[in-house]
Formats: structure tokens, sequence, C-alpha cells
């Protein structure tokens, strides 16, 4: 068979399902379970590599117990569960009549996925035969997926620039500025209606709300707080609430659109650890919320610490009487002992089932004001059912300014300076069934040409975690501030790089 009667044989078996999913609600991707482990005692997971439409995609396998493997693929716009004994949950309803079921026994290439599919819903899993099992056959984990082009947003942080660079991924160009931007990060609505970019300063202290459905993006709102705002807000995964740092508490912010106190602050929660409204070295600095509201972890400034030691992170109960707050003791790489014995940790993120917050902590380069970072800034694993640490990974470098879980919780990325001041892109797998996880998978070079007052900052995903976005900001040996993608699977740098503004500090991407 040519080429050319292979890919209208791929796109005919799609079409029907197209048709039915453009009927599915949009939902969000999860990793839905069902499987169960093959002979060699993993769950083999079934994975669709790019669920952007108007992107090259495939199917395949991931750790399968023997090879060659053969398999069936089982893509549906429909949910069902299933029991079946000794072989797993069938959530993808392979009954439905749209439902898709392609026997296999490799990679699948597929074609551009059609761009009907904007907005859909699909559900994916794997039957796997494998003769180590008394069943013959076992079942992977399903994936539910959510289909949409994602909006990347670049903050750049400049007082000349102070912008946010809107990126079209397909077209590698900036295609809109939005300008007077005091950018520090930003965070969007579950819908993806709305990005909330935290501005920070004794001038400004408030949240501007982004309307990501008009075209051009327009202001939406802007938002006062009580307090001095800190970079990084979070919202609820139902969409009902965004909470913001400030420097002496959390303000709480009503993002509900059938509320009539819509986009206002209704309330703070205290915190223990404060600092100044106009700096950053102590108090709130981020914040994860779990995906049932019940629980909001603060990422801290903290002075006053001793190395070796411990020092915090804060978990508030959002469902108890005056939301109490709990210091979680986490282990500490460094202090700088310049500002007090100061550590910082200035990112936190939940995983997707909500288990795990991963802490990120800010290495300073050793030196006569410091102690220790010999390993660099350690990343923290805690257990959100014992709110106690689990692991600390040395990430073996420094200056980290951003930190990503994907949305299928698989692998935590961040970026920083090694020690020969060479940019590198760090993968930590995270991954609920992989031998290896809560160690680093690789480090990824993100320039040739080591450092000299520039560095890798922001870093994000595309929503199915095959591109990993990292921006750059600029220096002598690097002229030019752009965001670089990255090819998650292989760390690959690909596509030329595209030019965006001065000290492009974040990167953001919804996830749902």
């Amino acid at each position: 068979m040519t080429s050319s009667r292979v890919r209208a044989t791929r796109r005919a078996l799609l079409a029907p399902l197209v048709a039915a999913a453009c009927l599915a609600p949009a939902l969000a991707a999860e990793d839905l379970g069902g499987g169960r482990p093959a002979s060699h005692g993993r769950v083999v997971r079934f994975v669709m590599s790019h669920w952007i439409p108007g992107e090259p995609s495939s199917l395949g396998l991931v750790d399968p117990p023997v090879l060659p493997i053969s398999y069936v693929a089982i893509l549906s716009p429909a949910r069902t569960s299933l029991v079946l004994p000794g072989i797993g949950t069938l959530i993808a309803d392979a009954t439905h009549p749209a439902a898709l079921m392609l026997p296999l026994s490799g990679t699948l290439p597929l074609p551009p996925l059609p761009l009907a599919l904007n907005g859909t819903t699909l559900y994916v899993q794997g039957a796997v035969l494998d003769p180590g099992l008394a069943a013959g056959v076992v079942l992977t984990d399903a994936t539910k997926v959510d289909l949409f082009q994602p909006v990347v947003l670049v903050g750049n942080q400049r007082q000349t620039a102070n912008s946010i660079s809107v990126v079209d991924l397909r077209t590698r160009q900036v295609v809109q500025t939005l300008t007077n931007s005091e950018n520090g990060s930003i965070a969007f609505s579950p819908d993806r209606r709305f990005a909330y970019v935290c501005e920070p300063g004794s001038l400004r202290n408030q949240v501007v709300v982004y309307d990501l459905t008009q075209s051009p993006i327009v202001v939406a709102t802007t938002i006062p707080v009580s307090g001095g705002i800190r970079y990084r807000g979070c919202m609820q995964r139902d969409g009902r609430r965004l909470y913001v740092p400030l420097h002496n508490a959390i303000s709480v912010i009503d993002a509900d659109r059938t509320s009539t106190t819509f986009h206002t602050e209704i309330g703070t929660i205290p915190v223990p650890i404060t600092g100044s409204p106009t700096s950053i070295f102590t108090g709130p600095i981020d914040l994860a919320v779990t995906p049932d509201n019940a629980k909001l972890y603060i990422a801290y400034g903290e002075q006053a610490v001793t190395f070796p030691g411990t020092c915090t992170l804060g978990v508030v109960d959002l469902n108890l009487p005056g939301r109490p707050h709990r210091s979680i003791p986490i282990t500490v790489g460094g202090v700088v002992t310049l500002l007090n014995n100061l550590a910082t940790h200035n990112r936190v993120e939940m995983s997707p089932d909500g288990l795990w917050v991963y802490v990120q902590e800010y290495g300073f380069t050793p030196g006569s004001f410091s102690l220790g970072y010999a390993n660099g800034g350690v990343v923290k694993v805690v257990s959100t059912l014992t709110d106690t640490e689990f692991a600390a990974i040395p990430s073996g470098g420094y200056g980290q300014n951003d930190f990503f879980v994907d949305r299928m919780g698989r692998s935590l990325w961040s970026v920083h300076l090694n020690a020969g001041r060479m940019g590198e892109l760090l993968r930590i797998d995270v991954d609920r069934h992989s031998p290896t996880r809560f160690t680093v998978w690789y480090r990824v070079p993100v320039h040739a040409v080591p450092f000299n007052g520039g560095y890798p900052a922001g870093v994000a995903t595309t929503p199915d975690g095959a591109t990993v976005c990292v921006s750059v900001v600029e220096d002598g040996s690097h002229p030019v501030p752009e965001l670089l993608t990255f090819d998650a699977a292989t760390g690959v740098l690909y596509g030329q790089p595209i030019p965006v503004q001065s000290l492009p500090a974040t990167v953001g991407i919804p996830r749902y």
C-alpha cells in the first residue's frame, strides 16, 4: 500500500471518532487508572503522543513487558467502567458506535489531528497481549484527554519592556504583545477563559485579568488586593477561587462567574511567616491547592534557618473553621548568611491526582555569603496524605526560577544554571508507575554557551506534555531574549528560537 493510501486509510478510520468526539463535552485530561500490572510487575502505559489539533501524533506503548509486543488501541468519545477480573478495568468505552479499536504491534504514526477536534474529549486505553499472564492480556491505564490549541504567554519583566508576549507555537510567531504588564506569573481559569497575572510592586499590587476569548486578547478587569502582592496565584480546580500570596497573608479572590462578588477580593488567610510589602525575601511566595479544594500549600521565603536543618512548607486546611495553618518541616539545601540565614522556596506544584506536592528551592552558588548548596537547590516531595516529606532530590543547579508538572503528572520540569553556568532543562520522573520515580531522568543543555548574567527562566509544557517551552533571559553571550521548544520524550531542542521581549522570566500555558 502506498504512503498516500495509508494516510487516507488512517483518516478514514478516525472520521467517525472525530464526528462523535465533537458532540462530547470538553473535559480535563487526567490519568484514570484501570490498568493492572503486566508480567514484569508494572502497569504498561498507552500513549497518544500529541493532543493538539493540527499536529501529527502517534499511538504506542511505554514500558511493555516483552518485545515484540502486540496490543489493541482503544479510542472512544465515551467512558465506561467495566471490571474484567485479572485483566483490569475497561474505561475507554469500546462498545460506543464511534469507538476505534486498532490491533497494533508497534508505534502507529497518525496524520495531523483534525482541527474539528478542538475542544473535544477522547478516552484512550490499550489492551496488551502478555503471554506471561494467566489471562494472556492486560489493560493499560486509561487517559481522558481534552484536545485544544493552547495559548502561550511569555511574561517579560524588564522595566523598559514589561509586557506579555502571546505566542502561536504552530507558526512560531508572537501574534500579540500585551503592554504595560508588571508581570509576575500567570494562572488560568479551568475553562481557559481568563488569565490572571499578579502584578507586584508598591505602585500596583493588583491582579490583572485578561479575557482569552477575545481576539486580540483584552483586559477584562483589574482586582486590587489588600497587601504587597507576590508573584504567583493558584486557581482551584473548579475555578471558584483564586488564591494569591501577599506579604503577610493569602488573598482569596472570588473567581465564580455566577457570584455577585465575581473578581473581587473576598477575604484573606493569615500566615505565620510574613515579610515586607515591597520585597520578596520572606513571607509567602507561591501556592498550590489540592484538586478537592481541601488544602492550600504555601512555599515561603524564611530567615533564621539552621543549616543543616529544616524549614517550612505551610499547609492551610480550607474546610476547617478558621482555616488553621500547620508547618511541614522540609529539607534545606543551603542558606544565605548575608540575609540572616535566608532559605527561599519560590515554587510549589501539585500533582494532578492531589497526592503529592513538589517544592522547589532556589539554590545560591556556594560562596562566602552562603552555607551549603553543594548539590544545588533541593527539590522536595511531600505526601498530601501524611503532610510529611517523602523525598529530597538534589538538582545540581542554581538560580531556579520556574517549575512545572505536566498535566498527566508524569514529569516535573525545572530550569537552572549548573556549576559551570551552563543552562540546563531538568526532567524529574514523577510517574506513579515508573521504577525510577523521584529521580532525575535527564538533563538537557539549554544553550551551547555559558551564561554571564542571563539564564533559562520560565518553563511549561503544552497540555499534552509533548513540548516543553523554555524562556531565556538575554545577556552578552545570549543577546536575544527568546522562547525555545524541546521535545519532551527525547529532550531534543527543535525549531528556530522565537524572539520575545527583555527578561522573559515566565512561561504560562494552561494545563486543563
